[in-house]
């Protein structure tokens, strides 16, 4: 949608060419336009035609066919205007030649076999290269989905009974990662832990545990249109009301500026409302260090989204201790919480041993104890920075002053990608661990208890009900989709 890829442009034709169909297009190409053109209108009715609807919407005869067609011999040796020829009995141009047009089914040998070749897709129709034994109604060729060709092109079909489908399905191969899936999919390696998430019943707690012939949903990336918060104004604030308190700029988990604040705020509105208790305040903070002080002097009753460590380890610090002086909801979402390291041509698989007596960098405030659970104890085997800022942590990386970024995977892949860095840093799948984040209320609250027994009411509502995984993944997908 960004640019032409047409190699038969204005530029190349030295005549106006909106009228020449497009060219030089892969399957992964024209699918890629389709979902955009569904997005971008709110809809799911496009797509490309299946072999069975192209042969058909291409009609039965062939006569005259000069009259019909562009082909090797009457073609001006590249793709002519559309509707210049005679249209078929259905009223459709230019069905045969001019350029081959993609059909979303895969190659089989025989026509009406279900044996299928993966790794092809169908053409049909010909083109202005192909002489005109090859441009008839019965002619099939095929591809690979991501070979691109001066005379392959698309067709699109506009289906009114079209059913919203929110997942694929995709059986996992030999050799097969979340990376090299996501690449498949949404042609960018960085997404899978959207598929991780998606499919976390599958997979369990650990990304490298996807195995041979597991059946993976997939879910279509798409933006999402949500309904309105409901305003603090309209709802019946009183002296006791619970506060929360939320952090600022962690997309798509929780923001001001995020259609219902963000997936954990969503999740919270949405408990409370399953129980009926409209009498809350969401506020907001960026500087986490000021969380614990306000939680434990009372100033407000709940912290949004905090992780929550095991308080049972011997080796927590100070400041993971901390936590434990906190009562903790019932998990509302996991974080994937990784290292992101400079791109390199080595494509070794990096351990957490690799991590020891580097200079790794967080955020002042945040959680250290997913380091501790690791052996990368701060101040005795690894040096731990804390600028202010998490994009401080990584201007330091690509300046050399760190080794690693530690973040959670999407907070991380978000900012980079904002910063314009993305192209120079990457994620570190293999060492990844995945974090429950809860709404945390100070022991010393005498509230503390109540409080933490509606929220998880509410939840359990929520999660009984289907909604707690809508909002998570309408977020999730609406997330990806503004940062593809």
């Amino acid at each position: 949608m960004k640019a032409n890829p047409s190699i038969f442009n204005t530029q190349k034709l030295k005549h106006h060419s909106d009228l020449n169909p497009v060219d030089n297009i892969s399957f992964s190409d024209a699918q890629r336009f389709v979902d955009t053109l569904n997005s971008l209108e709110g809809r799911h009715n496009y797509r490309l035609p299946t072999e069975i609807e192209w042969e058909y919407a291409s009609g039965d005869k062939e006569d005259n066919l000069s009259q019909s067609a562009w082909y090797k011999g009457n073609s001006p040796h590249h793709t002519s205007p559309v509707s210049l020829k005679k249209p078929n009995k259905w009223g459709l141009y230019d069905m045969l030649g001019n350029v081959w047009e993609w059909c979303n089914s895969p190659y089989t040998k025989e026509y009406n076999s279900t044996i299928a070749d993966e790794y092809f897709m169908v053409l049909r129709g010909g083109s202005f290269m192909n002489l005109p034994t090859n441009v008839r109604h019965q002619n099939r060729m095929k591809n690979m989905p991501d070979i691109q060709r001066v005379n392959n092109g698309l067709r699109i079909v506009y289906d009114k009974h079209a059913i919203v489908q929110e997942s694929i399905l995709y059986t996992v191969q030999v050799n097969d990662t979340l990376s090299t899936i996501a690449d498949k999919f949404y042609h960018n390696p960085k997404r899978w832990d959207i598929i991780f998430h998606f499919n976390q019943e599958i997979i369990g707690d650990n990304p490298k545990n996807i195995k041979r012939n597991q059946i993976l949903n997939i879910p279509l990336l798409k933006r999402v249109l949500f309904e309105p918060s409901s305003p603090e104004a309209d709802r019946n604030i009183t002296l006791n009301s619970i506060k929360f308190l939320s952090e600022k700029k962690m997309h798509p988990f929780s923001d001001p500026s995020l259609p219902h604040g963000g997936m954990l705020n969503h999740i919270l509105e949405a408990s409370m409302k399953s129980i009926n208790h409209e009498d809350y305040t969401l506020n907001w903070e960026e500087n986490t260090t000021q969380f614990f002080p306000y939680l434990k002097e009372g100033k407000f009753d709940v912290g949004v989204g905090w992780l929550k460590p095991n308080c049972n380890q011997t080796t927590l610090s100070k400041a993971t201790l901390a936590r434990c002086d906190f009562l903790f909801s019932d998990p509302i979402i996991n974080k994937i919480t990784t290292f992101f390291k400079l791109k390199t041509p080595s494509n070794r698989k990096l351990r957490s041993r690799d991590f020891k007596n580097k200079r790794i960098c967080r955020k002042l405030g945040w959680y250290t104890f997913d380091l501790e659970a690791q052996g990368l104890i701060p101040g005795k085997y690894i040096k731990l920075i804390q600028p202010q800022s998490m994009e401080e942590c990584f201007t330091m990386l690509v300046n050399g002053q760190v080794d690693f970024v530690a973040s959670t995977k999407i907070l991380g892949d978000s900012m980079t990608k904002s910063m314009g860095l993305d192209t120079q840093i990457d994620s570190v799948e293999e060492v990844s661990t995945l974090l429950s984040s809860h709404f945390i209320v100070h022991k010393s609250n005498p509230r503390a208890k109540e409080i933490i027994t509606k929220i998880n009411k509410g939840m359990y509502n929520i999660r009984s009900n289907g909604k707690l995984h809508k909002i998570k993944m309408d977020h999730t997908k609406n997330f990806f989709y503004q940062n593809d």
